[in-house]
């Protein structure tokens, strides 16, 4: 089964994907893994290191794993949200991967469990994240996806995350 919208406690345990729909929500001072958080409809308010994120359908935004943050919807119309959680470690061993010869995968299989990724925390504009992004919403939305395509996507998106330039610090996995 699909982690479409599972219990809190499963954040950061394995890849999941949290969507809602409403006119009011809030959820504050939240210590969360590293996620991307999106706006299918409407305008959600995410507030991170004393900042204020507004997004609305054609941005996005990464917080990074064990930063805090607030969410809050307070409007008229409803607003629908598309976040991705990855599993801790996920996203950071897809850098190891794309990162490290051949022979030193070979002989050190294992990830470093100290590594890190962090990322700017910023609003980005739309692009090619959103795009597929939108295209995963909508095979969700036919409820025919198979583990294996959930898998993949997580990993692409994560290897995207990886090539943007936003990387600000990660330790040297070499």
């Amino acid at each position: 089964m699909l982690p479409l919208n599972p219990p809190g406690e499963q954040l950061g345990k394995v890849n999941a994907v949290l969507s809602g729909r409403g006119t009011r929500y809030y959820v504050p001072d939240f210590e969360g893994c590293l996620s991307i958080k999106t706006v299918t409809e409407g305008t959600a308010l995410w507030e991170a290191d004393h900042r204020r994120f507004p997004l609305s359908e054609d941005s996005w935004l990464i917080l990074n794993d064990r930063q805090r943050y607030s969410i809050t919807i307070d409007s008229f119309t409803p607003v629908t949200t598309f976040c991705l959680f990855f599993e801790r470690g996920f996203v950071e061993d897809i850098y190891r991967v794309c990162v490290t010869p051949s022979k030193k995968l070979l002989d050190s299989a294992e990830p470093d469990a100290a590594s890190t990724v962090s990322f700017f925390t910023r609003i980005e504009p739309g692009g090619p994240l959103i795009d597929r992004l939108q295209r995963f919403r909508s095979d969700l939305a036919t409820g025919t996806m198979a583990q294996v395509e959930w898998d993949q996507t997580f990993q692409q998106i994560a290897e995207f995350l990886d090539r943007k330039s936003t990387r600000l610090n990660s330790s040297h996995i070499t």
